[in-house]
């Protein structure tokens, strides 16, 4: 009978849900699983009668997606949920359906934006800022931490999980020349991923210093220098706010931490660096990801007819 599509699809959301609770699964994310779900059960009661749980495919699929007014990351989520559940059915109740290779090509693709970041002027503005600071005598914890992690976000481009996850002992002295070293720091990238960024001594030694000391005279317990007087590793909100804070200051209407990290990118791409090298710089797992710094804006391009 074509209702029991119904009520098999009912009973097979709920154990699909269950176990997802028994295995401790973020409850919002149960809640969003469970969204879906009930979304496509609503979808099928219009379609059981002509299609059977076993013939759903990839094409059933996509006139679902195109049935709803979506945005394309809504999309997405809407098909990992249902390519998860089509994979959960596969093991436990239909192992002679290859669900999982109907569903392996479906993706919503969403168009690439060109990452927000620093403009020319706007980028030689912040290092005017940094080079007045270097000028200063500066009194307090807090200005010597947040120019230190603002340096660190600007020239290494780190994402912020990483920098608040560098320990003194992860940064070591690389002597180039006579007259120049540079600051080699181990990362603990996605996916526990090891790389190494370097930054010249002369743009962040005063500050790490300062940190360093203050950190022994404090006998703060800590490896980590991203932290609070107190010894207190920060939380990304603090990161996120300070860096607002700063770009506000300087008249900046552009925000976040992850900004930064595309102001490095871009800046290396304007310095003629080859991609592999911004590639590694950076922790990217394709070079693709990189590709998105080297698109032309208007400045390269009436530079390049000049």
């Amino acid at each position: 009978m074509p209702k029991d599509e119904l009520f098999k699809l009912n009973n097979f959301t709920k154990s699909y849900l269950n176990e997802k609770k028994v295995l401790n699964i973020a409850k919002n994310t149960i809640i969003a699983y469970s969204s879906v779900l009930n979304s496509f059960y609503e979808y099928y009661t219009l379609h059981y009668d002509k299609i059977s749980l076993e013939a759903i495919d990839r094409v059933f699929i996509i006139n679902y997606l195109e049935s709803k007014s979506i945005s394309v990351n809504s999309k997405n989520l809407h098909i990992v949920v249902l390519k998860n559940f089509f994979k959960y059915l596969q093991s436990h109740f239909y192992p002679f359906i290859d669900f999982k290779s109907k569903l392996e090509q479906l993706t919503a693709k969403a168009q690439k934006k060109e990452p927000s970041s620093l403009s020319k002027n706007e980028y030689e503005k912040v290092i005017s800022v940094f080079t007045k600071e270097d000028g200063k005598k500066r009194r307090s914890f807090h200005s010597y931490r947040n120019i230190l992690l603002l340096k660190i976000l600007l020239f290494s481009g780190v994402r912020v999980s990483e920098l608040l996850g560098i320990e003194v002992s992860n940064i070591t002295v690389l002597k180039i020349e006579e007259s120049r070293s540079v600051y080699k720091v181990l990362i603990l990238g996605k996916g526990d991923k090891e790389r190494y960024i370097y930054i010249p001594c002369q743009h962040i030694e005063e500050e790490l210093e300062y940190i360093k000391s203050y950190m022994k005279e404090q006998n703060l317990s800590t490896e980590y220098f991203a932290i609070t007087k107190e010894g207190r590793v920060l939380g990304r909100a603090e990161v996120y706010k300070m860096v607002e804070s700063f770009l506000k200051a300087q008249g900046i209407n552009k925000r976040g931490v992850h900004m930064l990290r595309h102001s490095f990118g871009k800046h290396l791409v304007h310095q003629n660096v080859n991609l592999s090298t911004i590639k590694a710089l950076m922790g990217h797992e394709n070079i693709q990801t990189t590709m998105i710094y080297a698109r032309s804006d208007e400045e390269s391009m009436i530079r390049a007819v000049l």
